[in-house]
């Protein structure tokens, strides 16, 4: 993603960076604090030295065992809430990526990809990649 996105205008952002989410706009005060593996900032001035405040338009999840439970239920309910427009959970123990993308404040559209198929953001729509282009499986 980051040789993706480098010739743009967006940064990329990767894990031990918070993203701050508030309700107010006071993100001193934050509603909710997490820390995705992957965040696609659209707006450079979200981004201070404490991490990110307010909604990337994009974050990737990668699956843990550890981990599982809280990016499908928290972390999703979360990232809607706050309208996070493209959420991504990479999920290598099933070999899957879903994709799911925000339509009138809901994630309504989803789509799930696997080992043979090319990966497509909806949000940024000149990102595509074959799935195994980007994960090698013995």
């Amino acid at each position: 993603m980051r040789s993706h996105f480098q010739n743009k205008n967006y940064l990329v952002l990767t894990a031990l960076f918070d993203v701050y989410f508030s309700e107010r706009g006071d993100f001193e005060k934050p509603d909710d604090i997490t820390l995705p593996d992957i965040a696609v900032v659209c707006d450079k001035k979200q981004v201070v030295s404490k991490g990110c405040f307010g909604s990337p338009a994009m974050i990737v999840e990668v699956l843990s065992s550890s981990t599982a439970l809280k990016d499908y239920n928290e972390k999703f309910r979360a990232y809607q809430k706050y309208g996070v427009k493209e959420y991504w959970i990479v999920d290598t123990a099933n070999r899957m990526i879903h994709v799911y993308c925000l339509q009138d404040g809901v994630y309504a559209d989803r789509m799930t990809y696997g080992e043979e198929d090319i990966v497509k953001s909806k949000l940024f729509s000149d990102l595509a990649f074959p799935f195994k282009s980007v994960f090698h499986f013995s």
